[in-house]
């Protein structure tokens, strides 16, 4: 995380007090638990979040509904290339035999609407989810 912080502060040049306040939600992993909280928090009034929360709460409602939900996670920590996802992104993590060590990550991938839409005729927007394994 200070090598994170570090580039935020030094080289984006982020407020201090805003990285940390960063490093304190990355550390946070739930599931509709953390989806309410995060929609109580300050964060709530950009709609941008609001769009995301709304995500992640519907992914979560149909792992219940499912009966999948104990093998998801929410977790803030994680990132990938925010360029082009536009949606919820995930990533699969193998545990042998659930304990907690883990093999690592198997797939990861996300939903990315603008990508496709910038190679079809004029610029359409194509509705896209895509994973590696």
């Amino acid at each position: 995380w200070e090598t994170v912080k570090q580039e935020m502060v030094e080289v984006k040049k982020l407020d201090p007090a805003v990285a940390d306040k960063i490093g304190v939600l990355i550390q946070k992993k739930g599931l509709l638990d953390l989806v309410e909280e995060l929609e109580k928090s300050d964060l709530s009034q950009n709609k941008n979040v609001t769009k995301g929360l709304s995500d992640i709460r519907l992914l979560l409602e149909y792992c219940e509904l499912y009966n999948c939900v104990d093998h998801v996670s929410f977790d803030l920590s994680l990132a990938r290339g925010l360029d082009y996802y536009t949606g919820v992104i995930f990533e699969a993590v193998l545990h042998p035999d659930e304990s907690d060590e883990n093999v690592g990550s198997v797939a990861g991938g996300g939903r990315y609407d603008n990508l496709v839409g910038m190679f079809a005729p004029k610029g359409r927007s194509i509705p896209c989810v895509g994973v590696s394994i």
